[in-house]
């Protein structure tokens, strides 16, 4: 059995400790309606069986107070420490001494709940919707007219004359007159209402059967619906502020809200006794009744304080920390945020880092409050809606050591001469130092250091390396401790001992180096006793044939000049030295194999730029650039954006075009580029050419002489149409129509040809043909014509008078047989020709076809090849035409 106890009293405590909400000792076990304080210390619950239970140290205590004369207590209210009120059933009771003794009115009605808005009015409710008011302080009550049949079950005012009331179905009542009316708003539920708080005079809350739960925000009259998350009824609601209110219901639940109601999170409650009253003060501390004489307190708002963090780093006691640490601890529950504190003294008199409302569970301390080789001490708290919790424990770290200071050096003194090649190094200490580090180098930005020695403890050094002689050194020493590696010192400097001189060192090139330029810088280790230098370069390493022998550098440096080196080469060099005391041996011989360079762009050949009549597969050429392959385009246009060849890879410099690739009479452009391994160099020029035009395609059509033409003068122009892309056509006459011997064989560059006198017989039949040509080729032959000369004797000028207009006159003699002549006056220089035509209209011949200058003319015409009859001659020139008659008699 005490066991039993002991576990009991374990759990008790387990859920004290856990719990957001404090059972109370009441010592009582009946159902406990109603509680109130008065102030944080002083309250009063009454609950059936007549009970009546006060509390004067916050909860800790309760005592049991008289009441004999109503059974079950509903509702309690206080004015003051000493008068408070009762609603017990069918009566309302009223004490005047803190609880002590209490007088009781007797009402037709059961009353369930009392509130008081002053000190003088007071309503009470319950069933029936009976609403009483006093404005006496309870010595009078008089009924007010609700209008309301079914039971209010709470009710709440906000001032004397504005008030809400809960009631069955879901009605909220309410009054703005002090309870001369009261009118009737439906929440939208059909649960009854069990409680409700009117927060100012526009926001109320009610609850219902079920967990429903509703606000309104003017002042009543219209009411929503929130998401309280609970399953039980409602039995009391209470709002600290605009934004923070707690509900409790049946089952022991208690919820909480922080902004106005949207969210309600459940707390701890310490009990599964139905909850029936609550009451809180501040946002903190509150009280709620239920079953069971249950009373649960919370002075932190129902929410748990935070629990203690636990620090993780710096580890306590960490020595070197830096001067912006990361602090960190473990999350303590129930935080919201942080507090950080960092002093010089263990007990926090003064701080020199002390911040809030850190969100995460580390927090880096900023530059320049900390100092170096400190001892400090740390701590964190969490903090929430409750508060602060309880500070963790108190750990301490020693910041990290200052960066050393730059040395001093000492010796060798700087700018000493004749140092052994041994020397004696030193310098002063700096403190704190971890170890030191020296370095030697002939160059005063230590790009290289000869020797380079680190990890000495002392601050000097007998140095066991040798030096070289007729060699100037500089020397720098740099500290390093806890905190970091400090400044190097201001580097001194210092020469060795003069002799002849050593064997130079070389620097650049590299030996064995690739790639290297055509002109490139040769550097080595300086003499101080230098006169000069003798450099050499050559393709062997036996140097039988130097490119480069200089022996009047004076400085430890030479820059081969431009043309002396070739691409691709293997090179051998060696430099020796000359002082006061002779000349020293040759250096090591390095090589150096020089750049492969990026091709130039290669000269274009042929087609030379701008030729024309190329063929339609010609062959690019260009000059040979060694080791390289070439690409060579082709395009219509110099921008090149459509390109119709882009061939690479080609090894060697010239391209032949294929067939189909290109088209006749067209502008090409074209350039190329060279690569190799060393990159691809730049486009050649840009040339263009011309393709050839293409053949005449048609065959010229003959138009004159008309084929068959008889009488044909024996000097006549051939004519026929243009050949489109003719340069000039090819004319042929025969006297027979297989032109196996050809009378004219000749070109033209117009499409007529006047044959020359003296070519053509009369009265004699020729046959001829045109083709057309250009540099493209040649067309096919026209249709073979003929015609037939006629007998005209010729055409002579009769005088060189210029006549003033054109005339035709009668031919004679007229008739005639065989001959006759036809006189006619040319005034203008013009082409003449004259026709003979039968009496039918039917072509006889042409007996003149030629430019004549003015003057007067007659021409001849032989008859005898045709019959007696009339014969019309017809005379055509630029500006005029006439025709007249003659008569052949034989």
């Amino acid at each position: 059995m005490r066991l039993k106890y002991i576990f009991i009293f374990l759990f008790l405590i387990i859920l004290r400790i856990n719990s957001q909400w404090i059972v109370q000792p009441t010592g009582v076990t009946e159902i406990l309606r109603s509680v109130y304080f008065v102030n944080p210390s002083t309250g009063t619950a009454v609950g059936t069986g007549s009970k009546i239970i006060k509390t004067t140290n916050g909860g800790l205590n309760w005592v049991n107070q008289p009441n004999s004369i109503s059974p079950i207590l509903f509702g309690v209210h206080f004015i003051n420490a000493n008068t408070g009120f009762v609603a017990a059933d069918e009566r309302i009771g009223k004490t005047t001494d803190g609880g002590n003794n209490w007088f009781f009115q007797t009402f037709p009605y059961t009353l369930v709940s009392v509130t008081f808005a002053d000190s003088l009015t007071g309503y009470v409710c319950g069933g029936g919707g009976v609403i009483l008011k006093t404005t006496n302080s309870g010595e009078n009550w008089i009924l007010t007219a609700t209008n309301f049949t079914n039971a209010i079950w709470d009710i709440s005012f906000i001032n004397a004359n504005t008030g809400l009331a809960a009631g069955g179905g879901s009605i909220i009542l309410k009054t703005t007159n002090g309870g001369e009316n009261w009118a009737q708003y439906p929440t939208g539920g059909t649960d009854n209402l069990f409680s409700v708080f009117m927060l100012n005079q526009n926001t109320g809350y009610t609850g219902a059967d079920g967990g429903f739960l509703y606000k309104s925000t003017n002042g009543g009259e219209n009411w929503t619906s929130l998401n309280s998350n609970a399953l039980y009824r409602i039995t009391d609601i209470k709002f600290c502020n605009q934004n923070t209110g707690t509900f409790v219901t049946l089952g022991g639940i208690v919820k909480r809200t922080t902004n106005a109601g949207l969210n309600w999170i459940e707390q701890s409650s310490g009990t599964t006794n139905d909850l029936y009253s609550l009451q809180f003060f501040g946002t903190d501390t509150g009280y709620a009744a239920g079953a069971s004489g249950t009373i649960i307190k919370t002075t932190t708002g129902g929410f748990p304080p935070p629990a203690v963090p636990n620090l993780t780093a710096p580890p306590n006691n960490a020595q070197n920390v830096s001067l912006t640490p990361l602090m960190k601890w473990d999350t303590a529950a129930n935080s919201q945020s942080y507090q950080l504190q960092v002093s010089t003294d263990s007990s926090f008199g003064t701080t020199v880092f002390d911040t809030t409302g850190i969100l995460n569970i580390q927090h880096t301390i900023r530059t320049g409050l900390l100092n170096n080789n400190i001892v400090y001490y740390w701590r964190v708290r969490g903090f929430n809606n409750v508060g602060f919790g309880g500070w963790s424990s108190t750990w301490k770290f020693k910041t990290v050591v200052a960066i050393p200071l730059a040395p001093m050096l000492l010796l060798p003194v700087n700018g000493a001469i004749n140092i052994p090649l041994s020397p004696y190094f030193d310098w002063d200490s700096t403190s704190p130092a971890a170890y030191y580090r020296l370095q030697i180098s002939f160059d005063s930005s230590f790009v290289t250091a000869e020797p380079d020695i680190n990890g000495i403890t002392n601050s000097n050094l007998q140095l066991t390396a040798v030096l070289r002689n007729n060699a100037l050194y500089y020397w720098r020493v740099s500290t390093t401790n806890a905190a970091g590696t400090g400044p190097w010192s201001l580097p001194n400097k210092f020469s060795t001992v003069i002799t002849i001189p050593p064997p130079p060192l070389l620097v650049i090139p590299i030996n064995n180096a690739q790639n290297v330029s055509l002109t490139p810088l040769l550097d080595w280790r300086d003499d101080i006793s230098v006169i000069n230098y003798q450099l050499q370069v050559s393709t062997d390493s036996l140097f039988t044939s130097p490119v480069v022998d200089n022996s009047t550098i004076n400085v430890s440096q030479y820059t081969i000049p431009n043309n002396t080196l070739n691409n691709n080469t293997k090179y051998y060099w060696h430099v020796r030295t000359t002082n006061s005391l002779g000349t020293g041996n040759w250096s090591e011989t390095w090589n150096f194999k020089t750049i492969l360079s990026v091709p130039a762009a290669p000269v274009l050949i042929d087609p030379f730029n701008g030729a024309g009549n190329i063929p339609l597969n010609p062959l690019l050429n260009w000059d040979d650039n060694p080791n390289s392959t070439y690409r060579v385009q082709l395009c219509l246009d110099s921008g090149f954006t459509n390109l119709i060849i882009n061939n690479g890879g080609l090894n060697i410099s010239q391209y032949q075009v294929q067939g189909g690739s290109l088209t006749n009479n067209t502008t090409y452009y074209w350039r190329v580029n060279a690569t190799n391994t060393a990159g691809t160099g730049p486009w050649s020029e840009i040339w263009h050419f011309t393709t050839i035009v293409s053949a005449p395609v048609a065959p010229p059509i003959l138009l004159a002489p008309p084929n068959g033409a008889t009488g044909v003068n024996t000097s006549p122009t051939l004519d026929w149409t243009d050949v489109f892309g003719a340069e000039n056509y090819n004319i042929l006459l025969s006297v027979d129509s297989s032109f196996s011997t050809n009378l004219i064989d000749t070109t033209s560059i117009l499409s007529q040809f006047l044959i020359p006198d003296g070519k053509l017989s009369p009265l004699t039949k020729y046959y001829w043909k045109v083709r057309a040509q250009n540099v493209g080729g040649i067309s096919p032959w026209s249709d073979i014509w003929n015609f037939t000369t006629g007998n005209a004797i010729g055409i002579h000028q009769i005088s060189g008078r210029i006549p003033l207009e054109f005339k035709l006159y009668n031919n004679y003699p007229n008739p005639f047989n065989p001959v006759t002549k036809i006189r006619f006056d040319l005034p203008h220089t013009d082409i003449v020709k004259i026709f003979i035509y039968n009496l039918l209209g039917q072509f006889i011949g042409e007996i003149l076809n030629e430019e004549l200058s003015p003057g007067e003319y007659a021409v001849s015409w032989n008859g005898s090849s045709y019959a007696s009859g009339v014969y019309i001659y017809r005379i055509v020139t630029s500006r005029n035409i006439d025709t007249k008659k003659m008569v052949l008699v034989k």
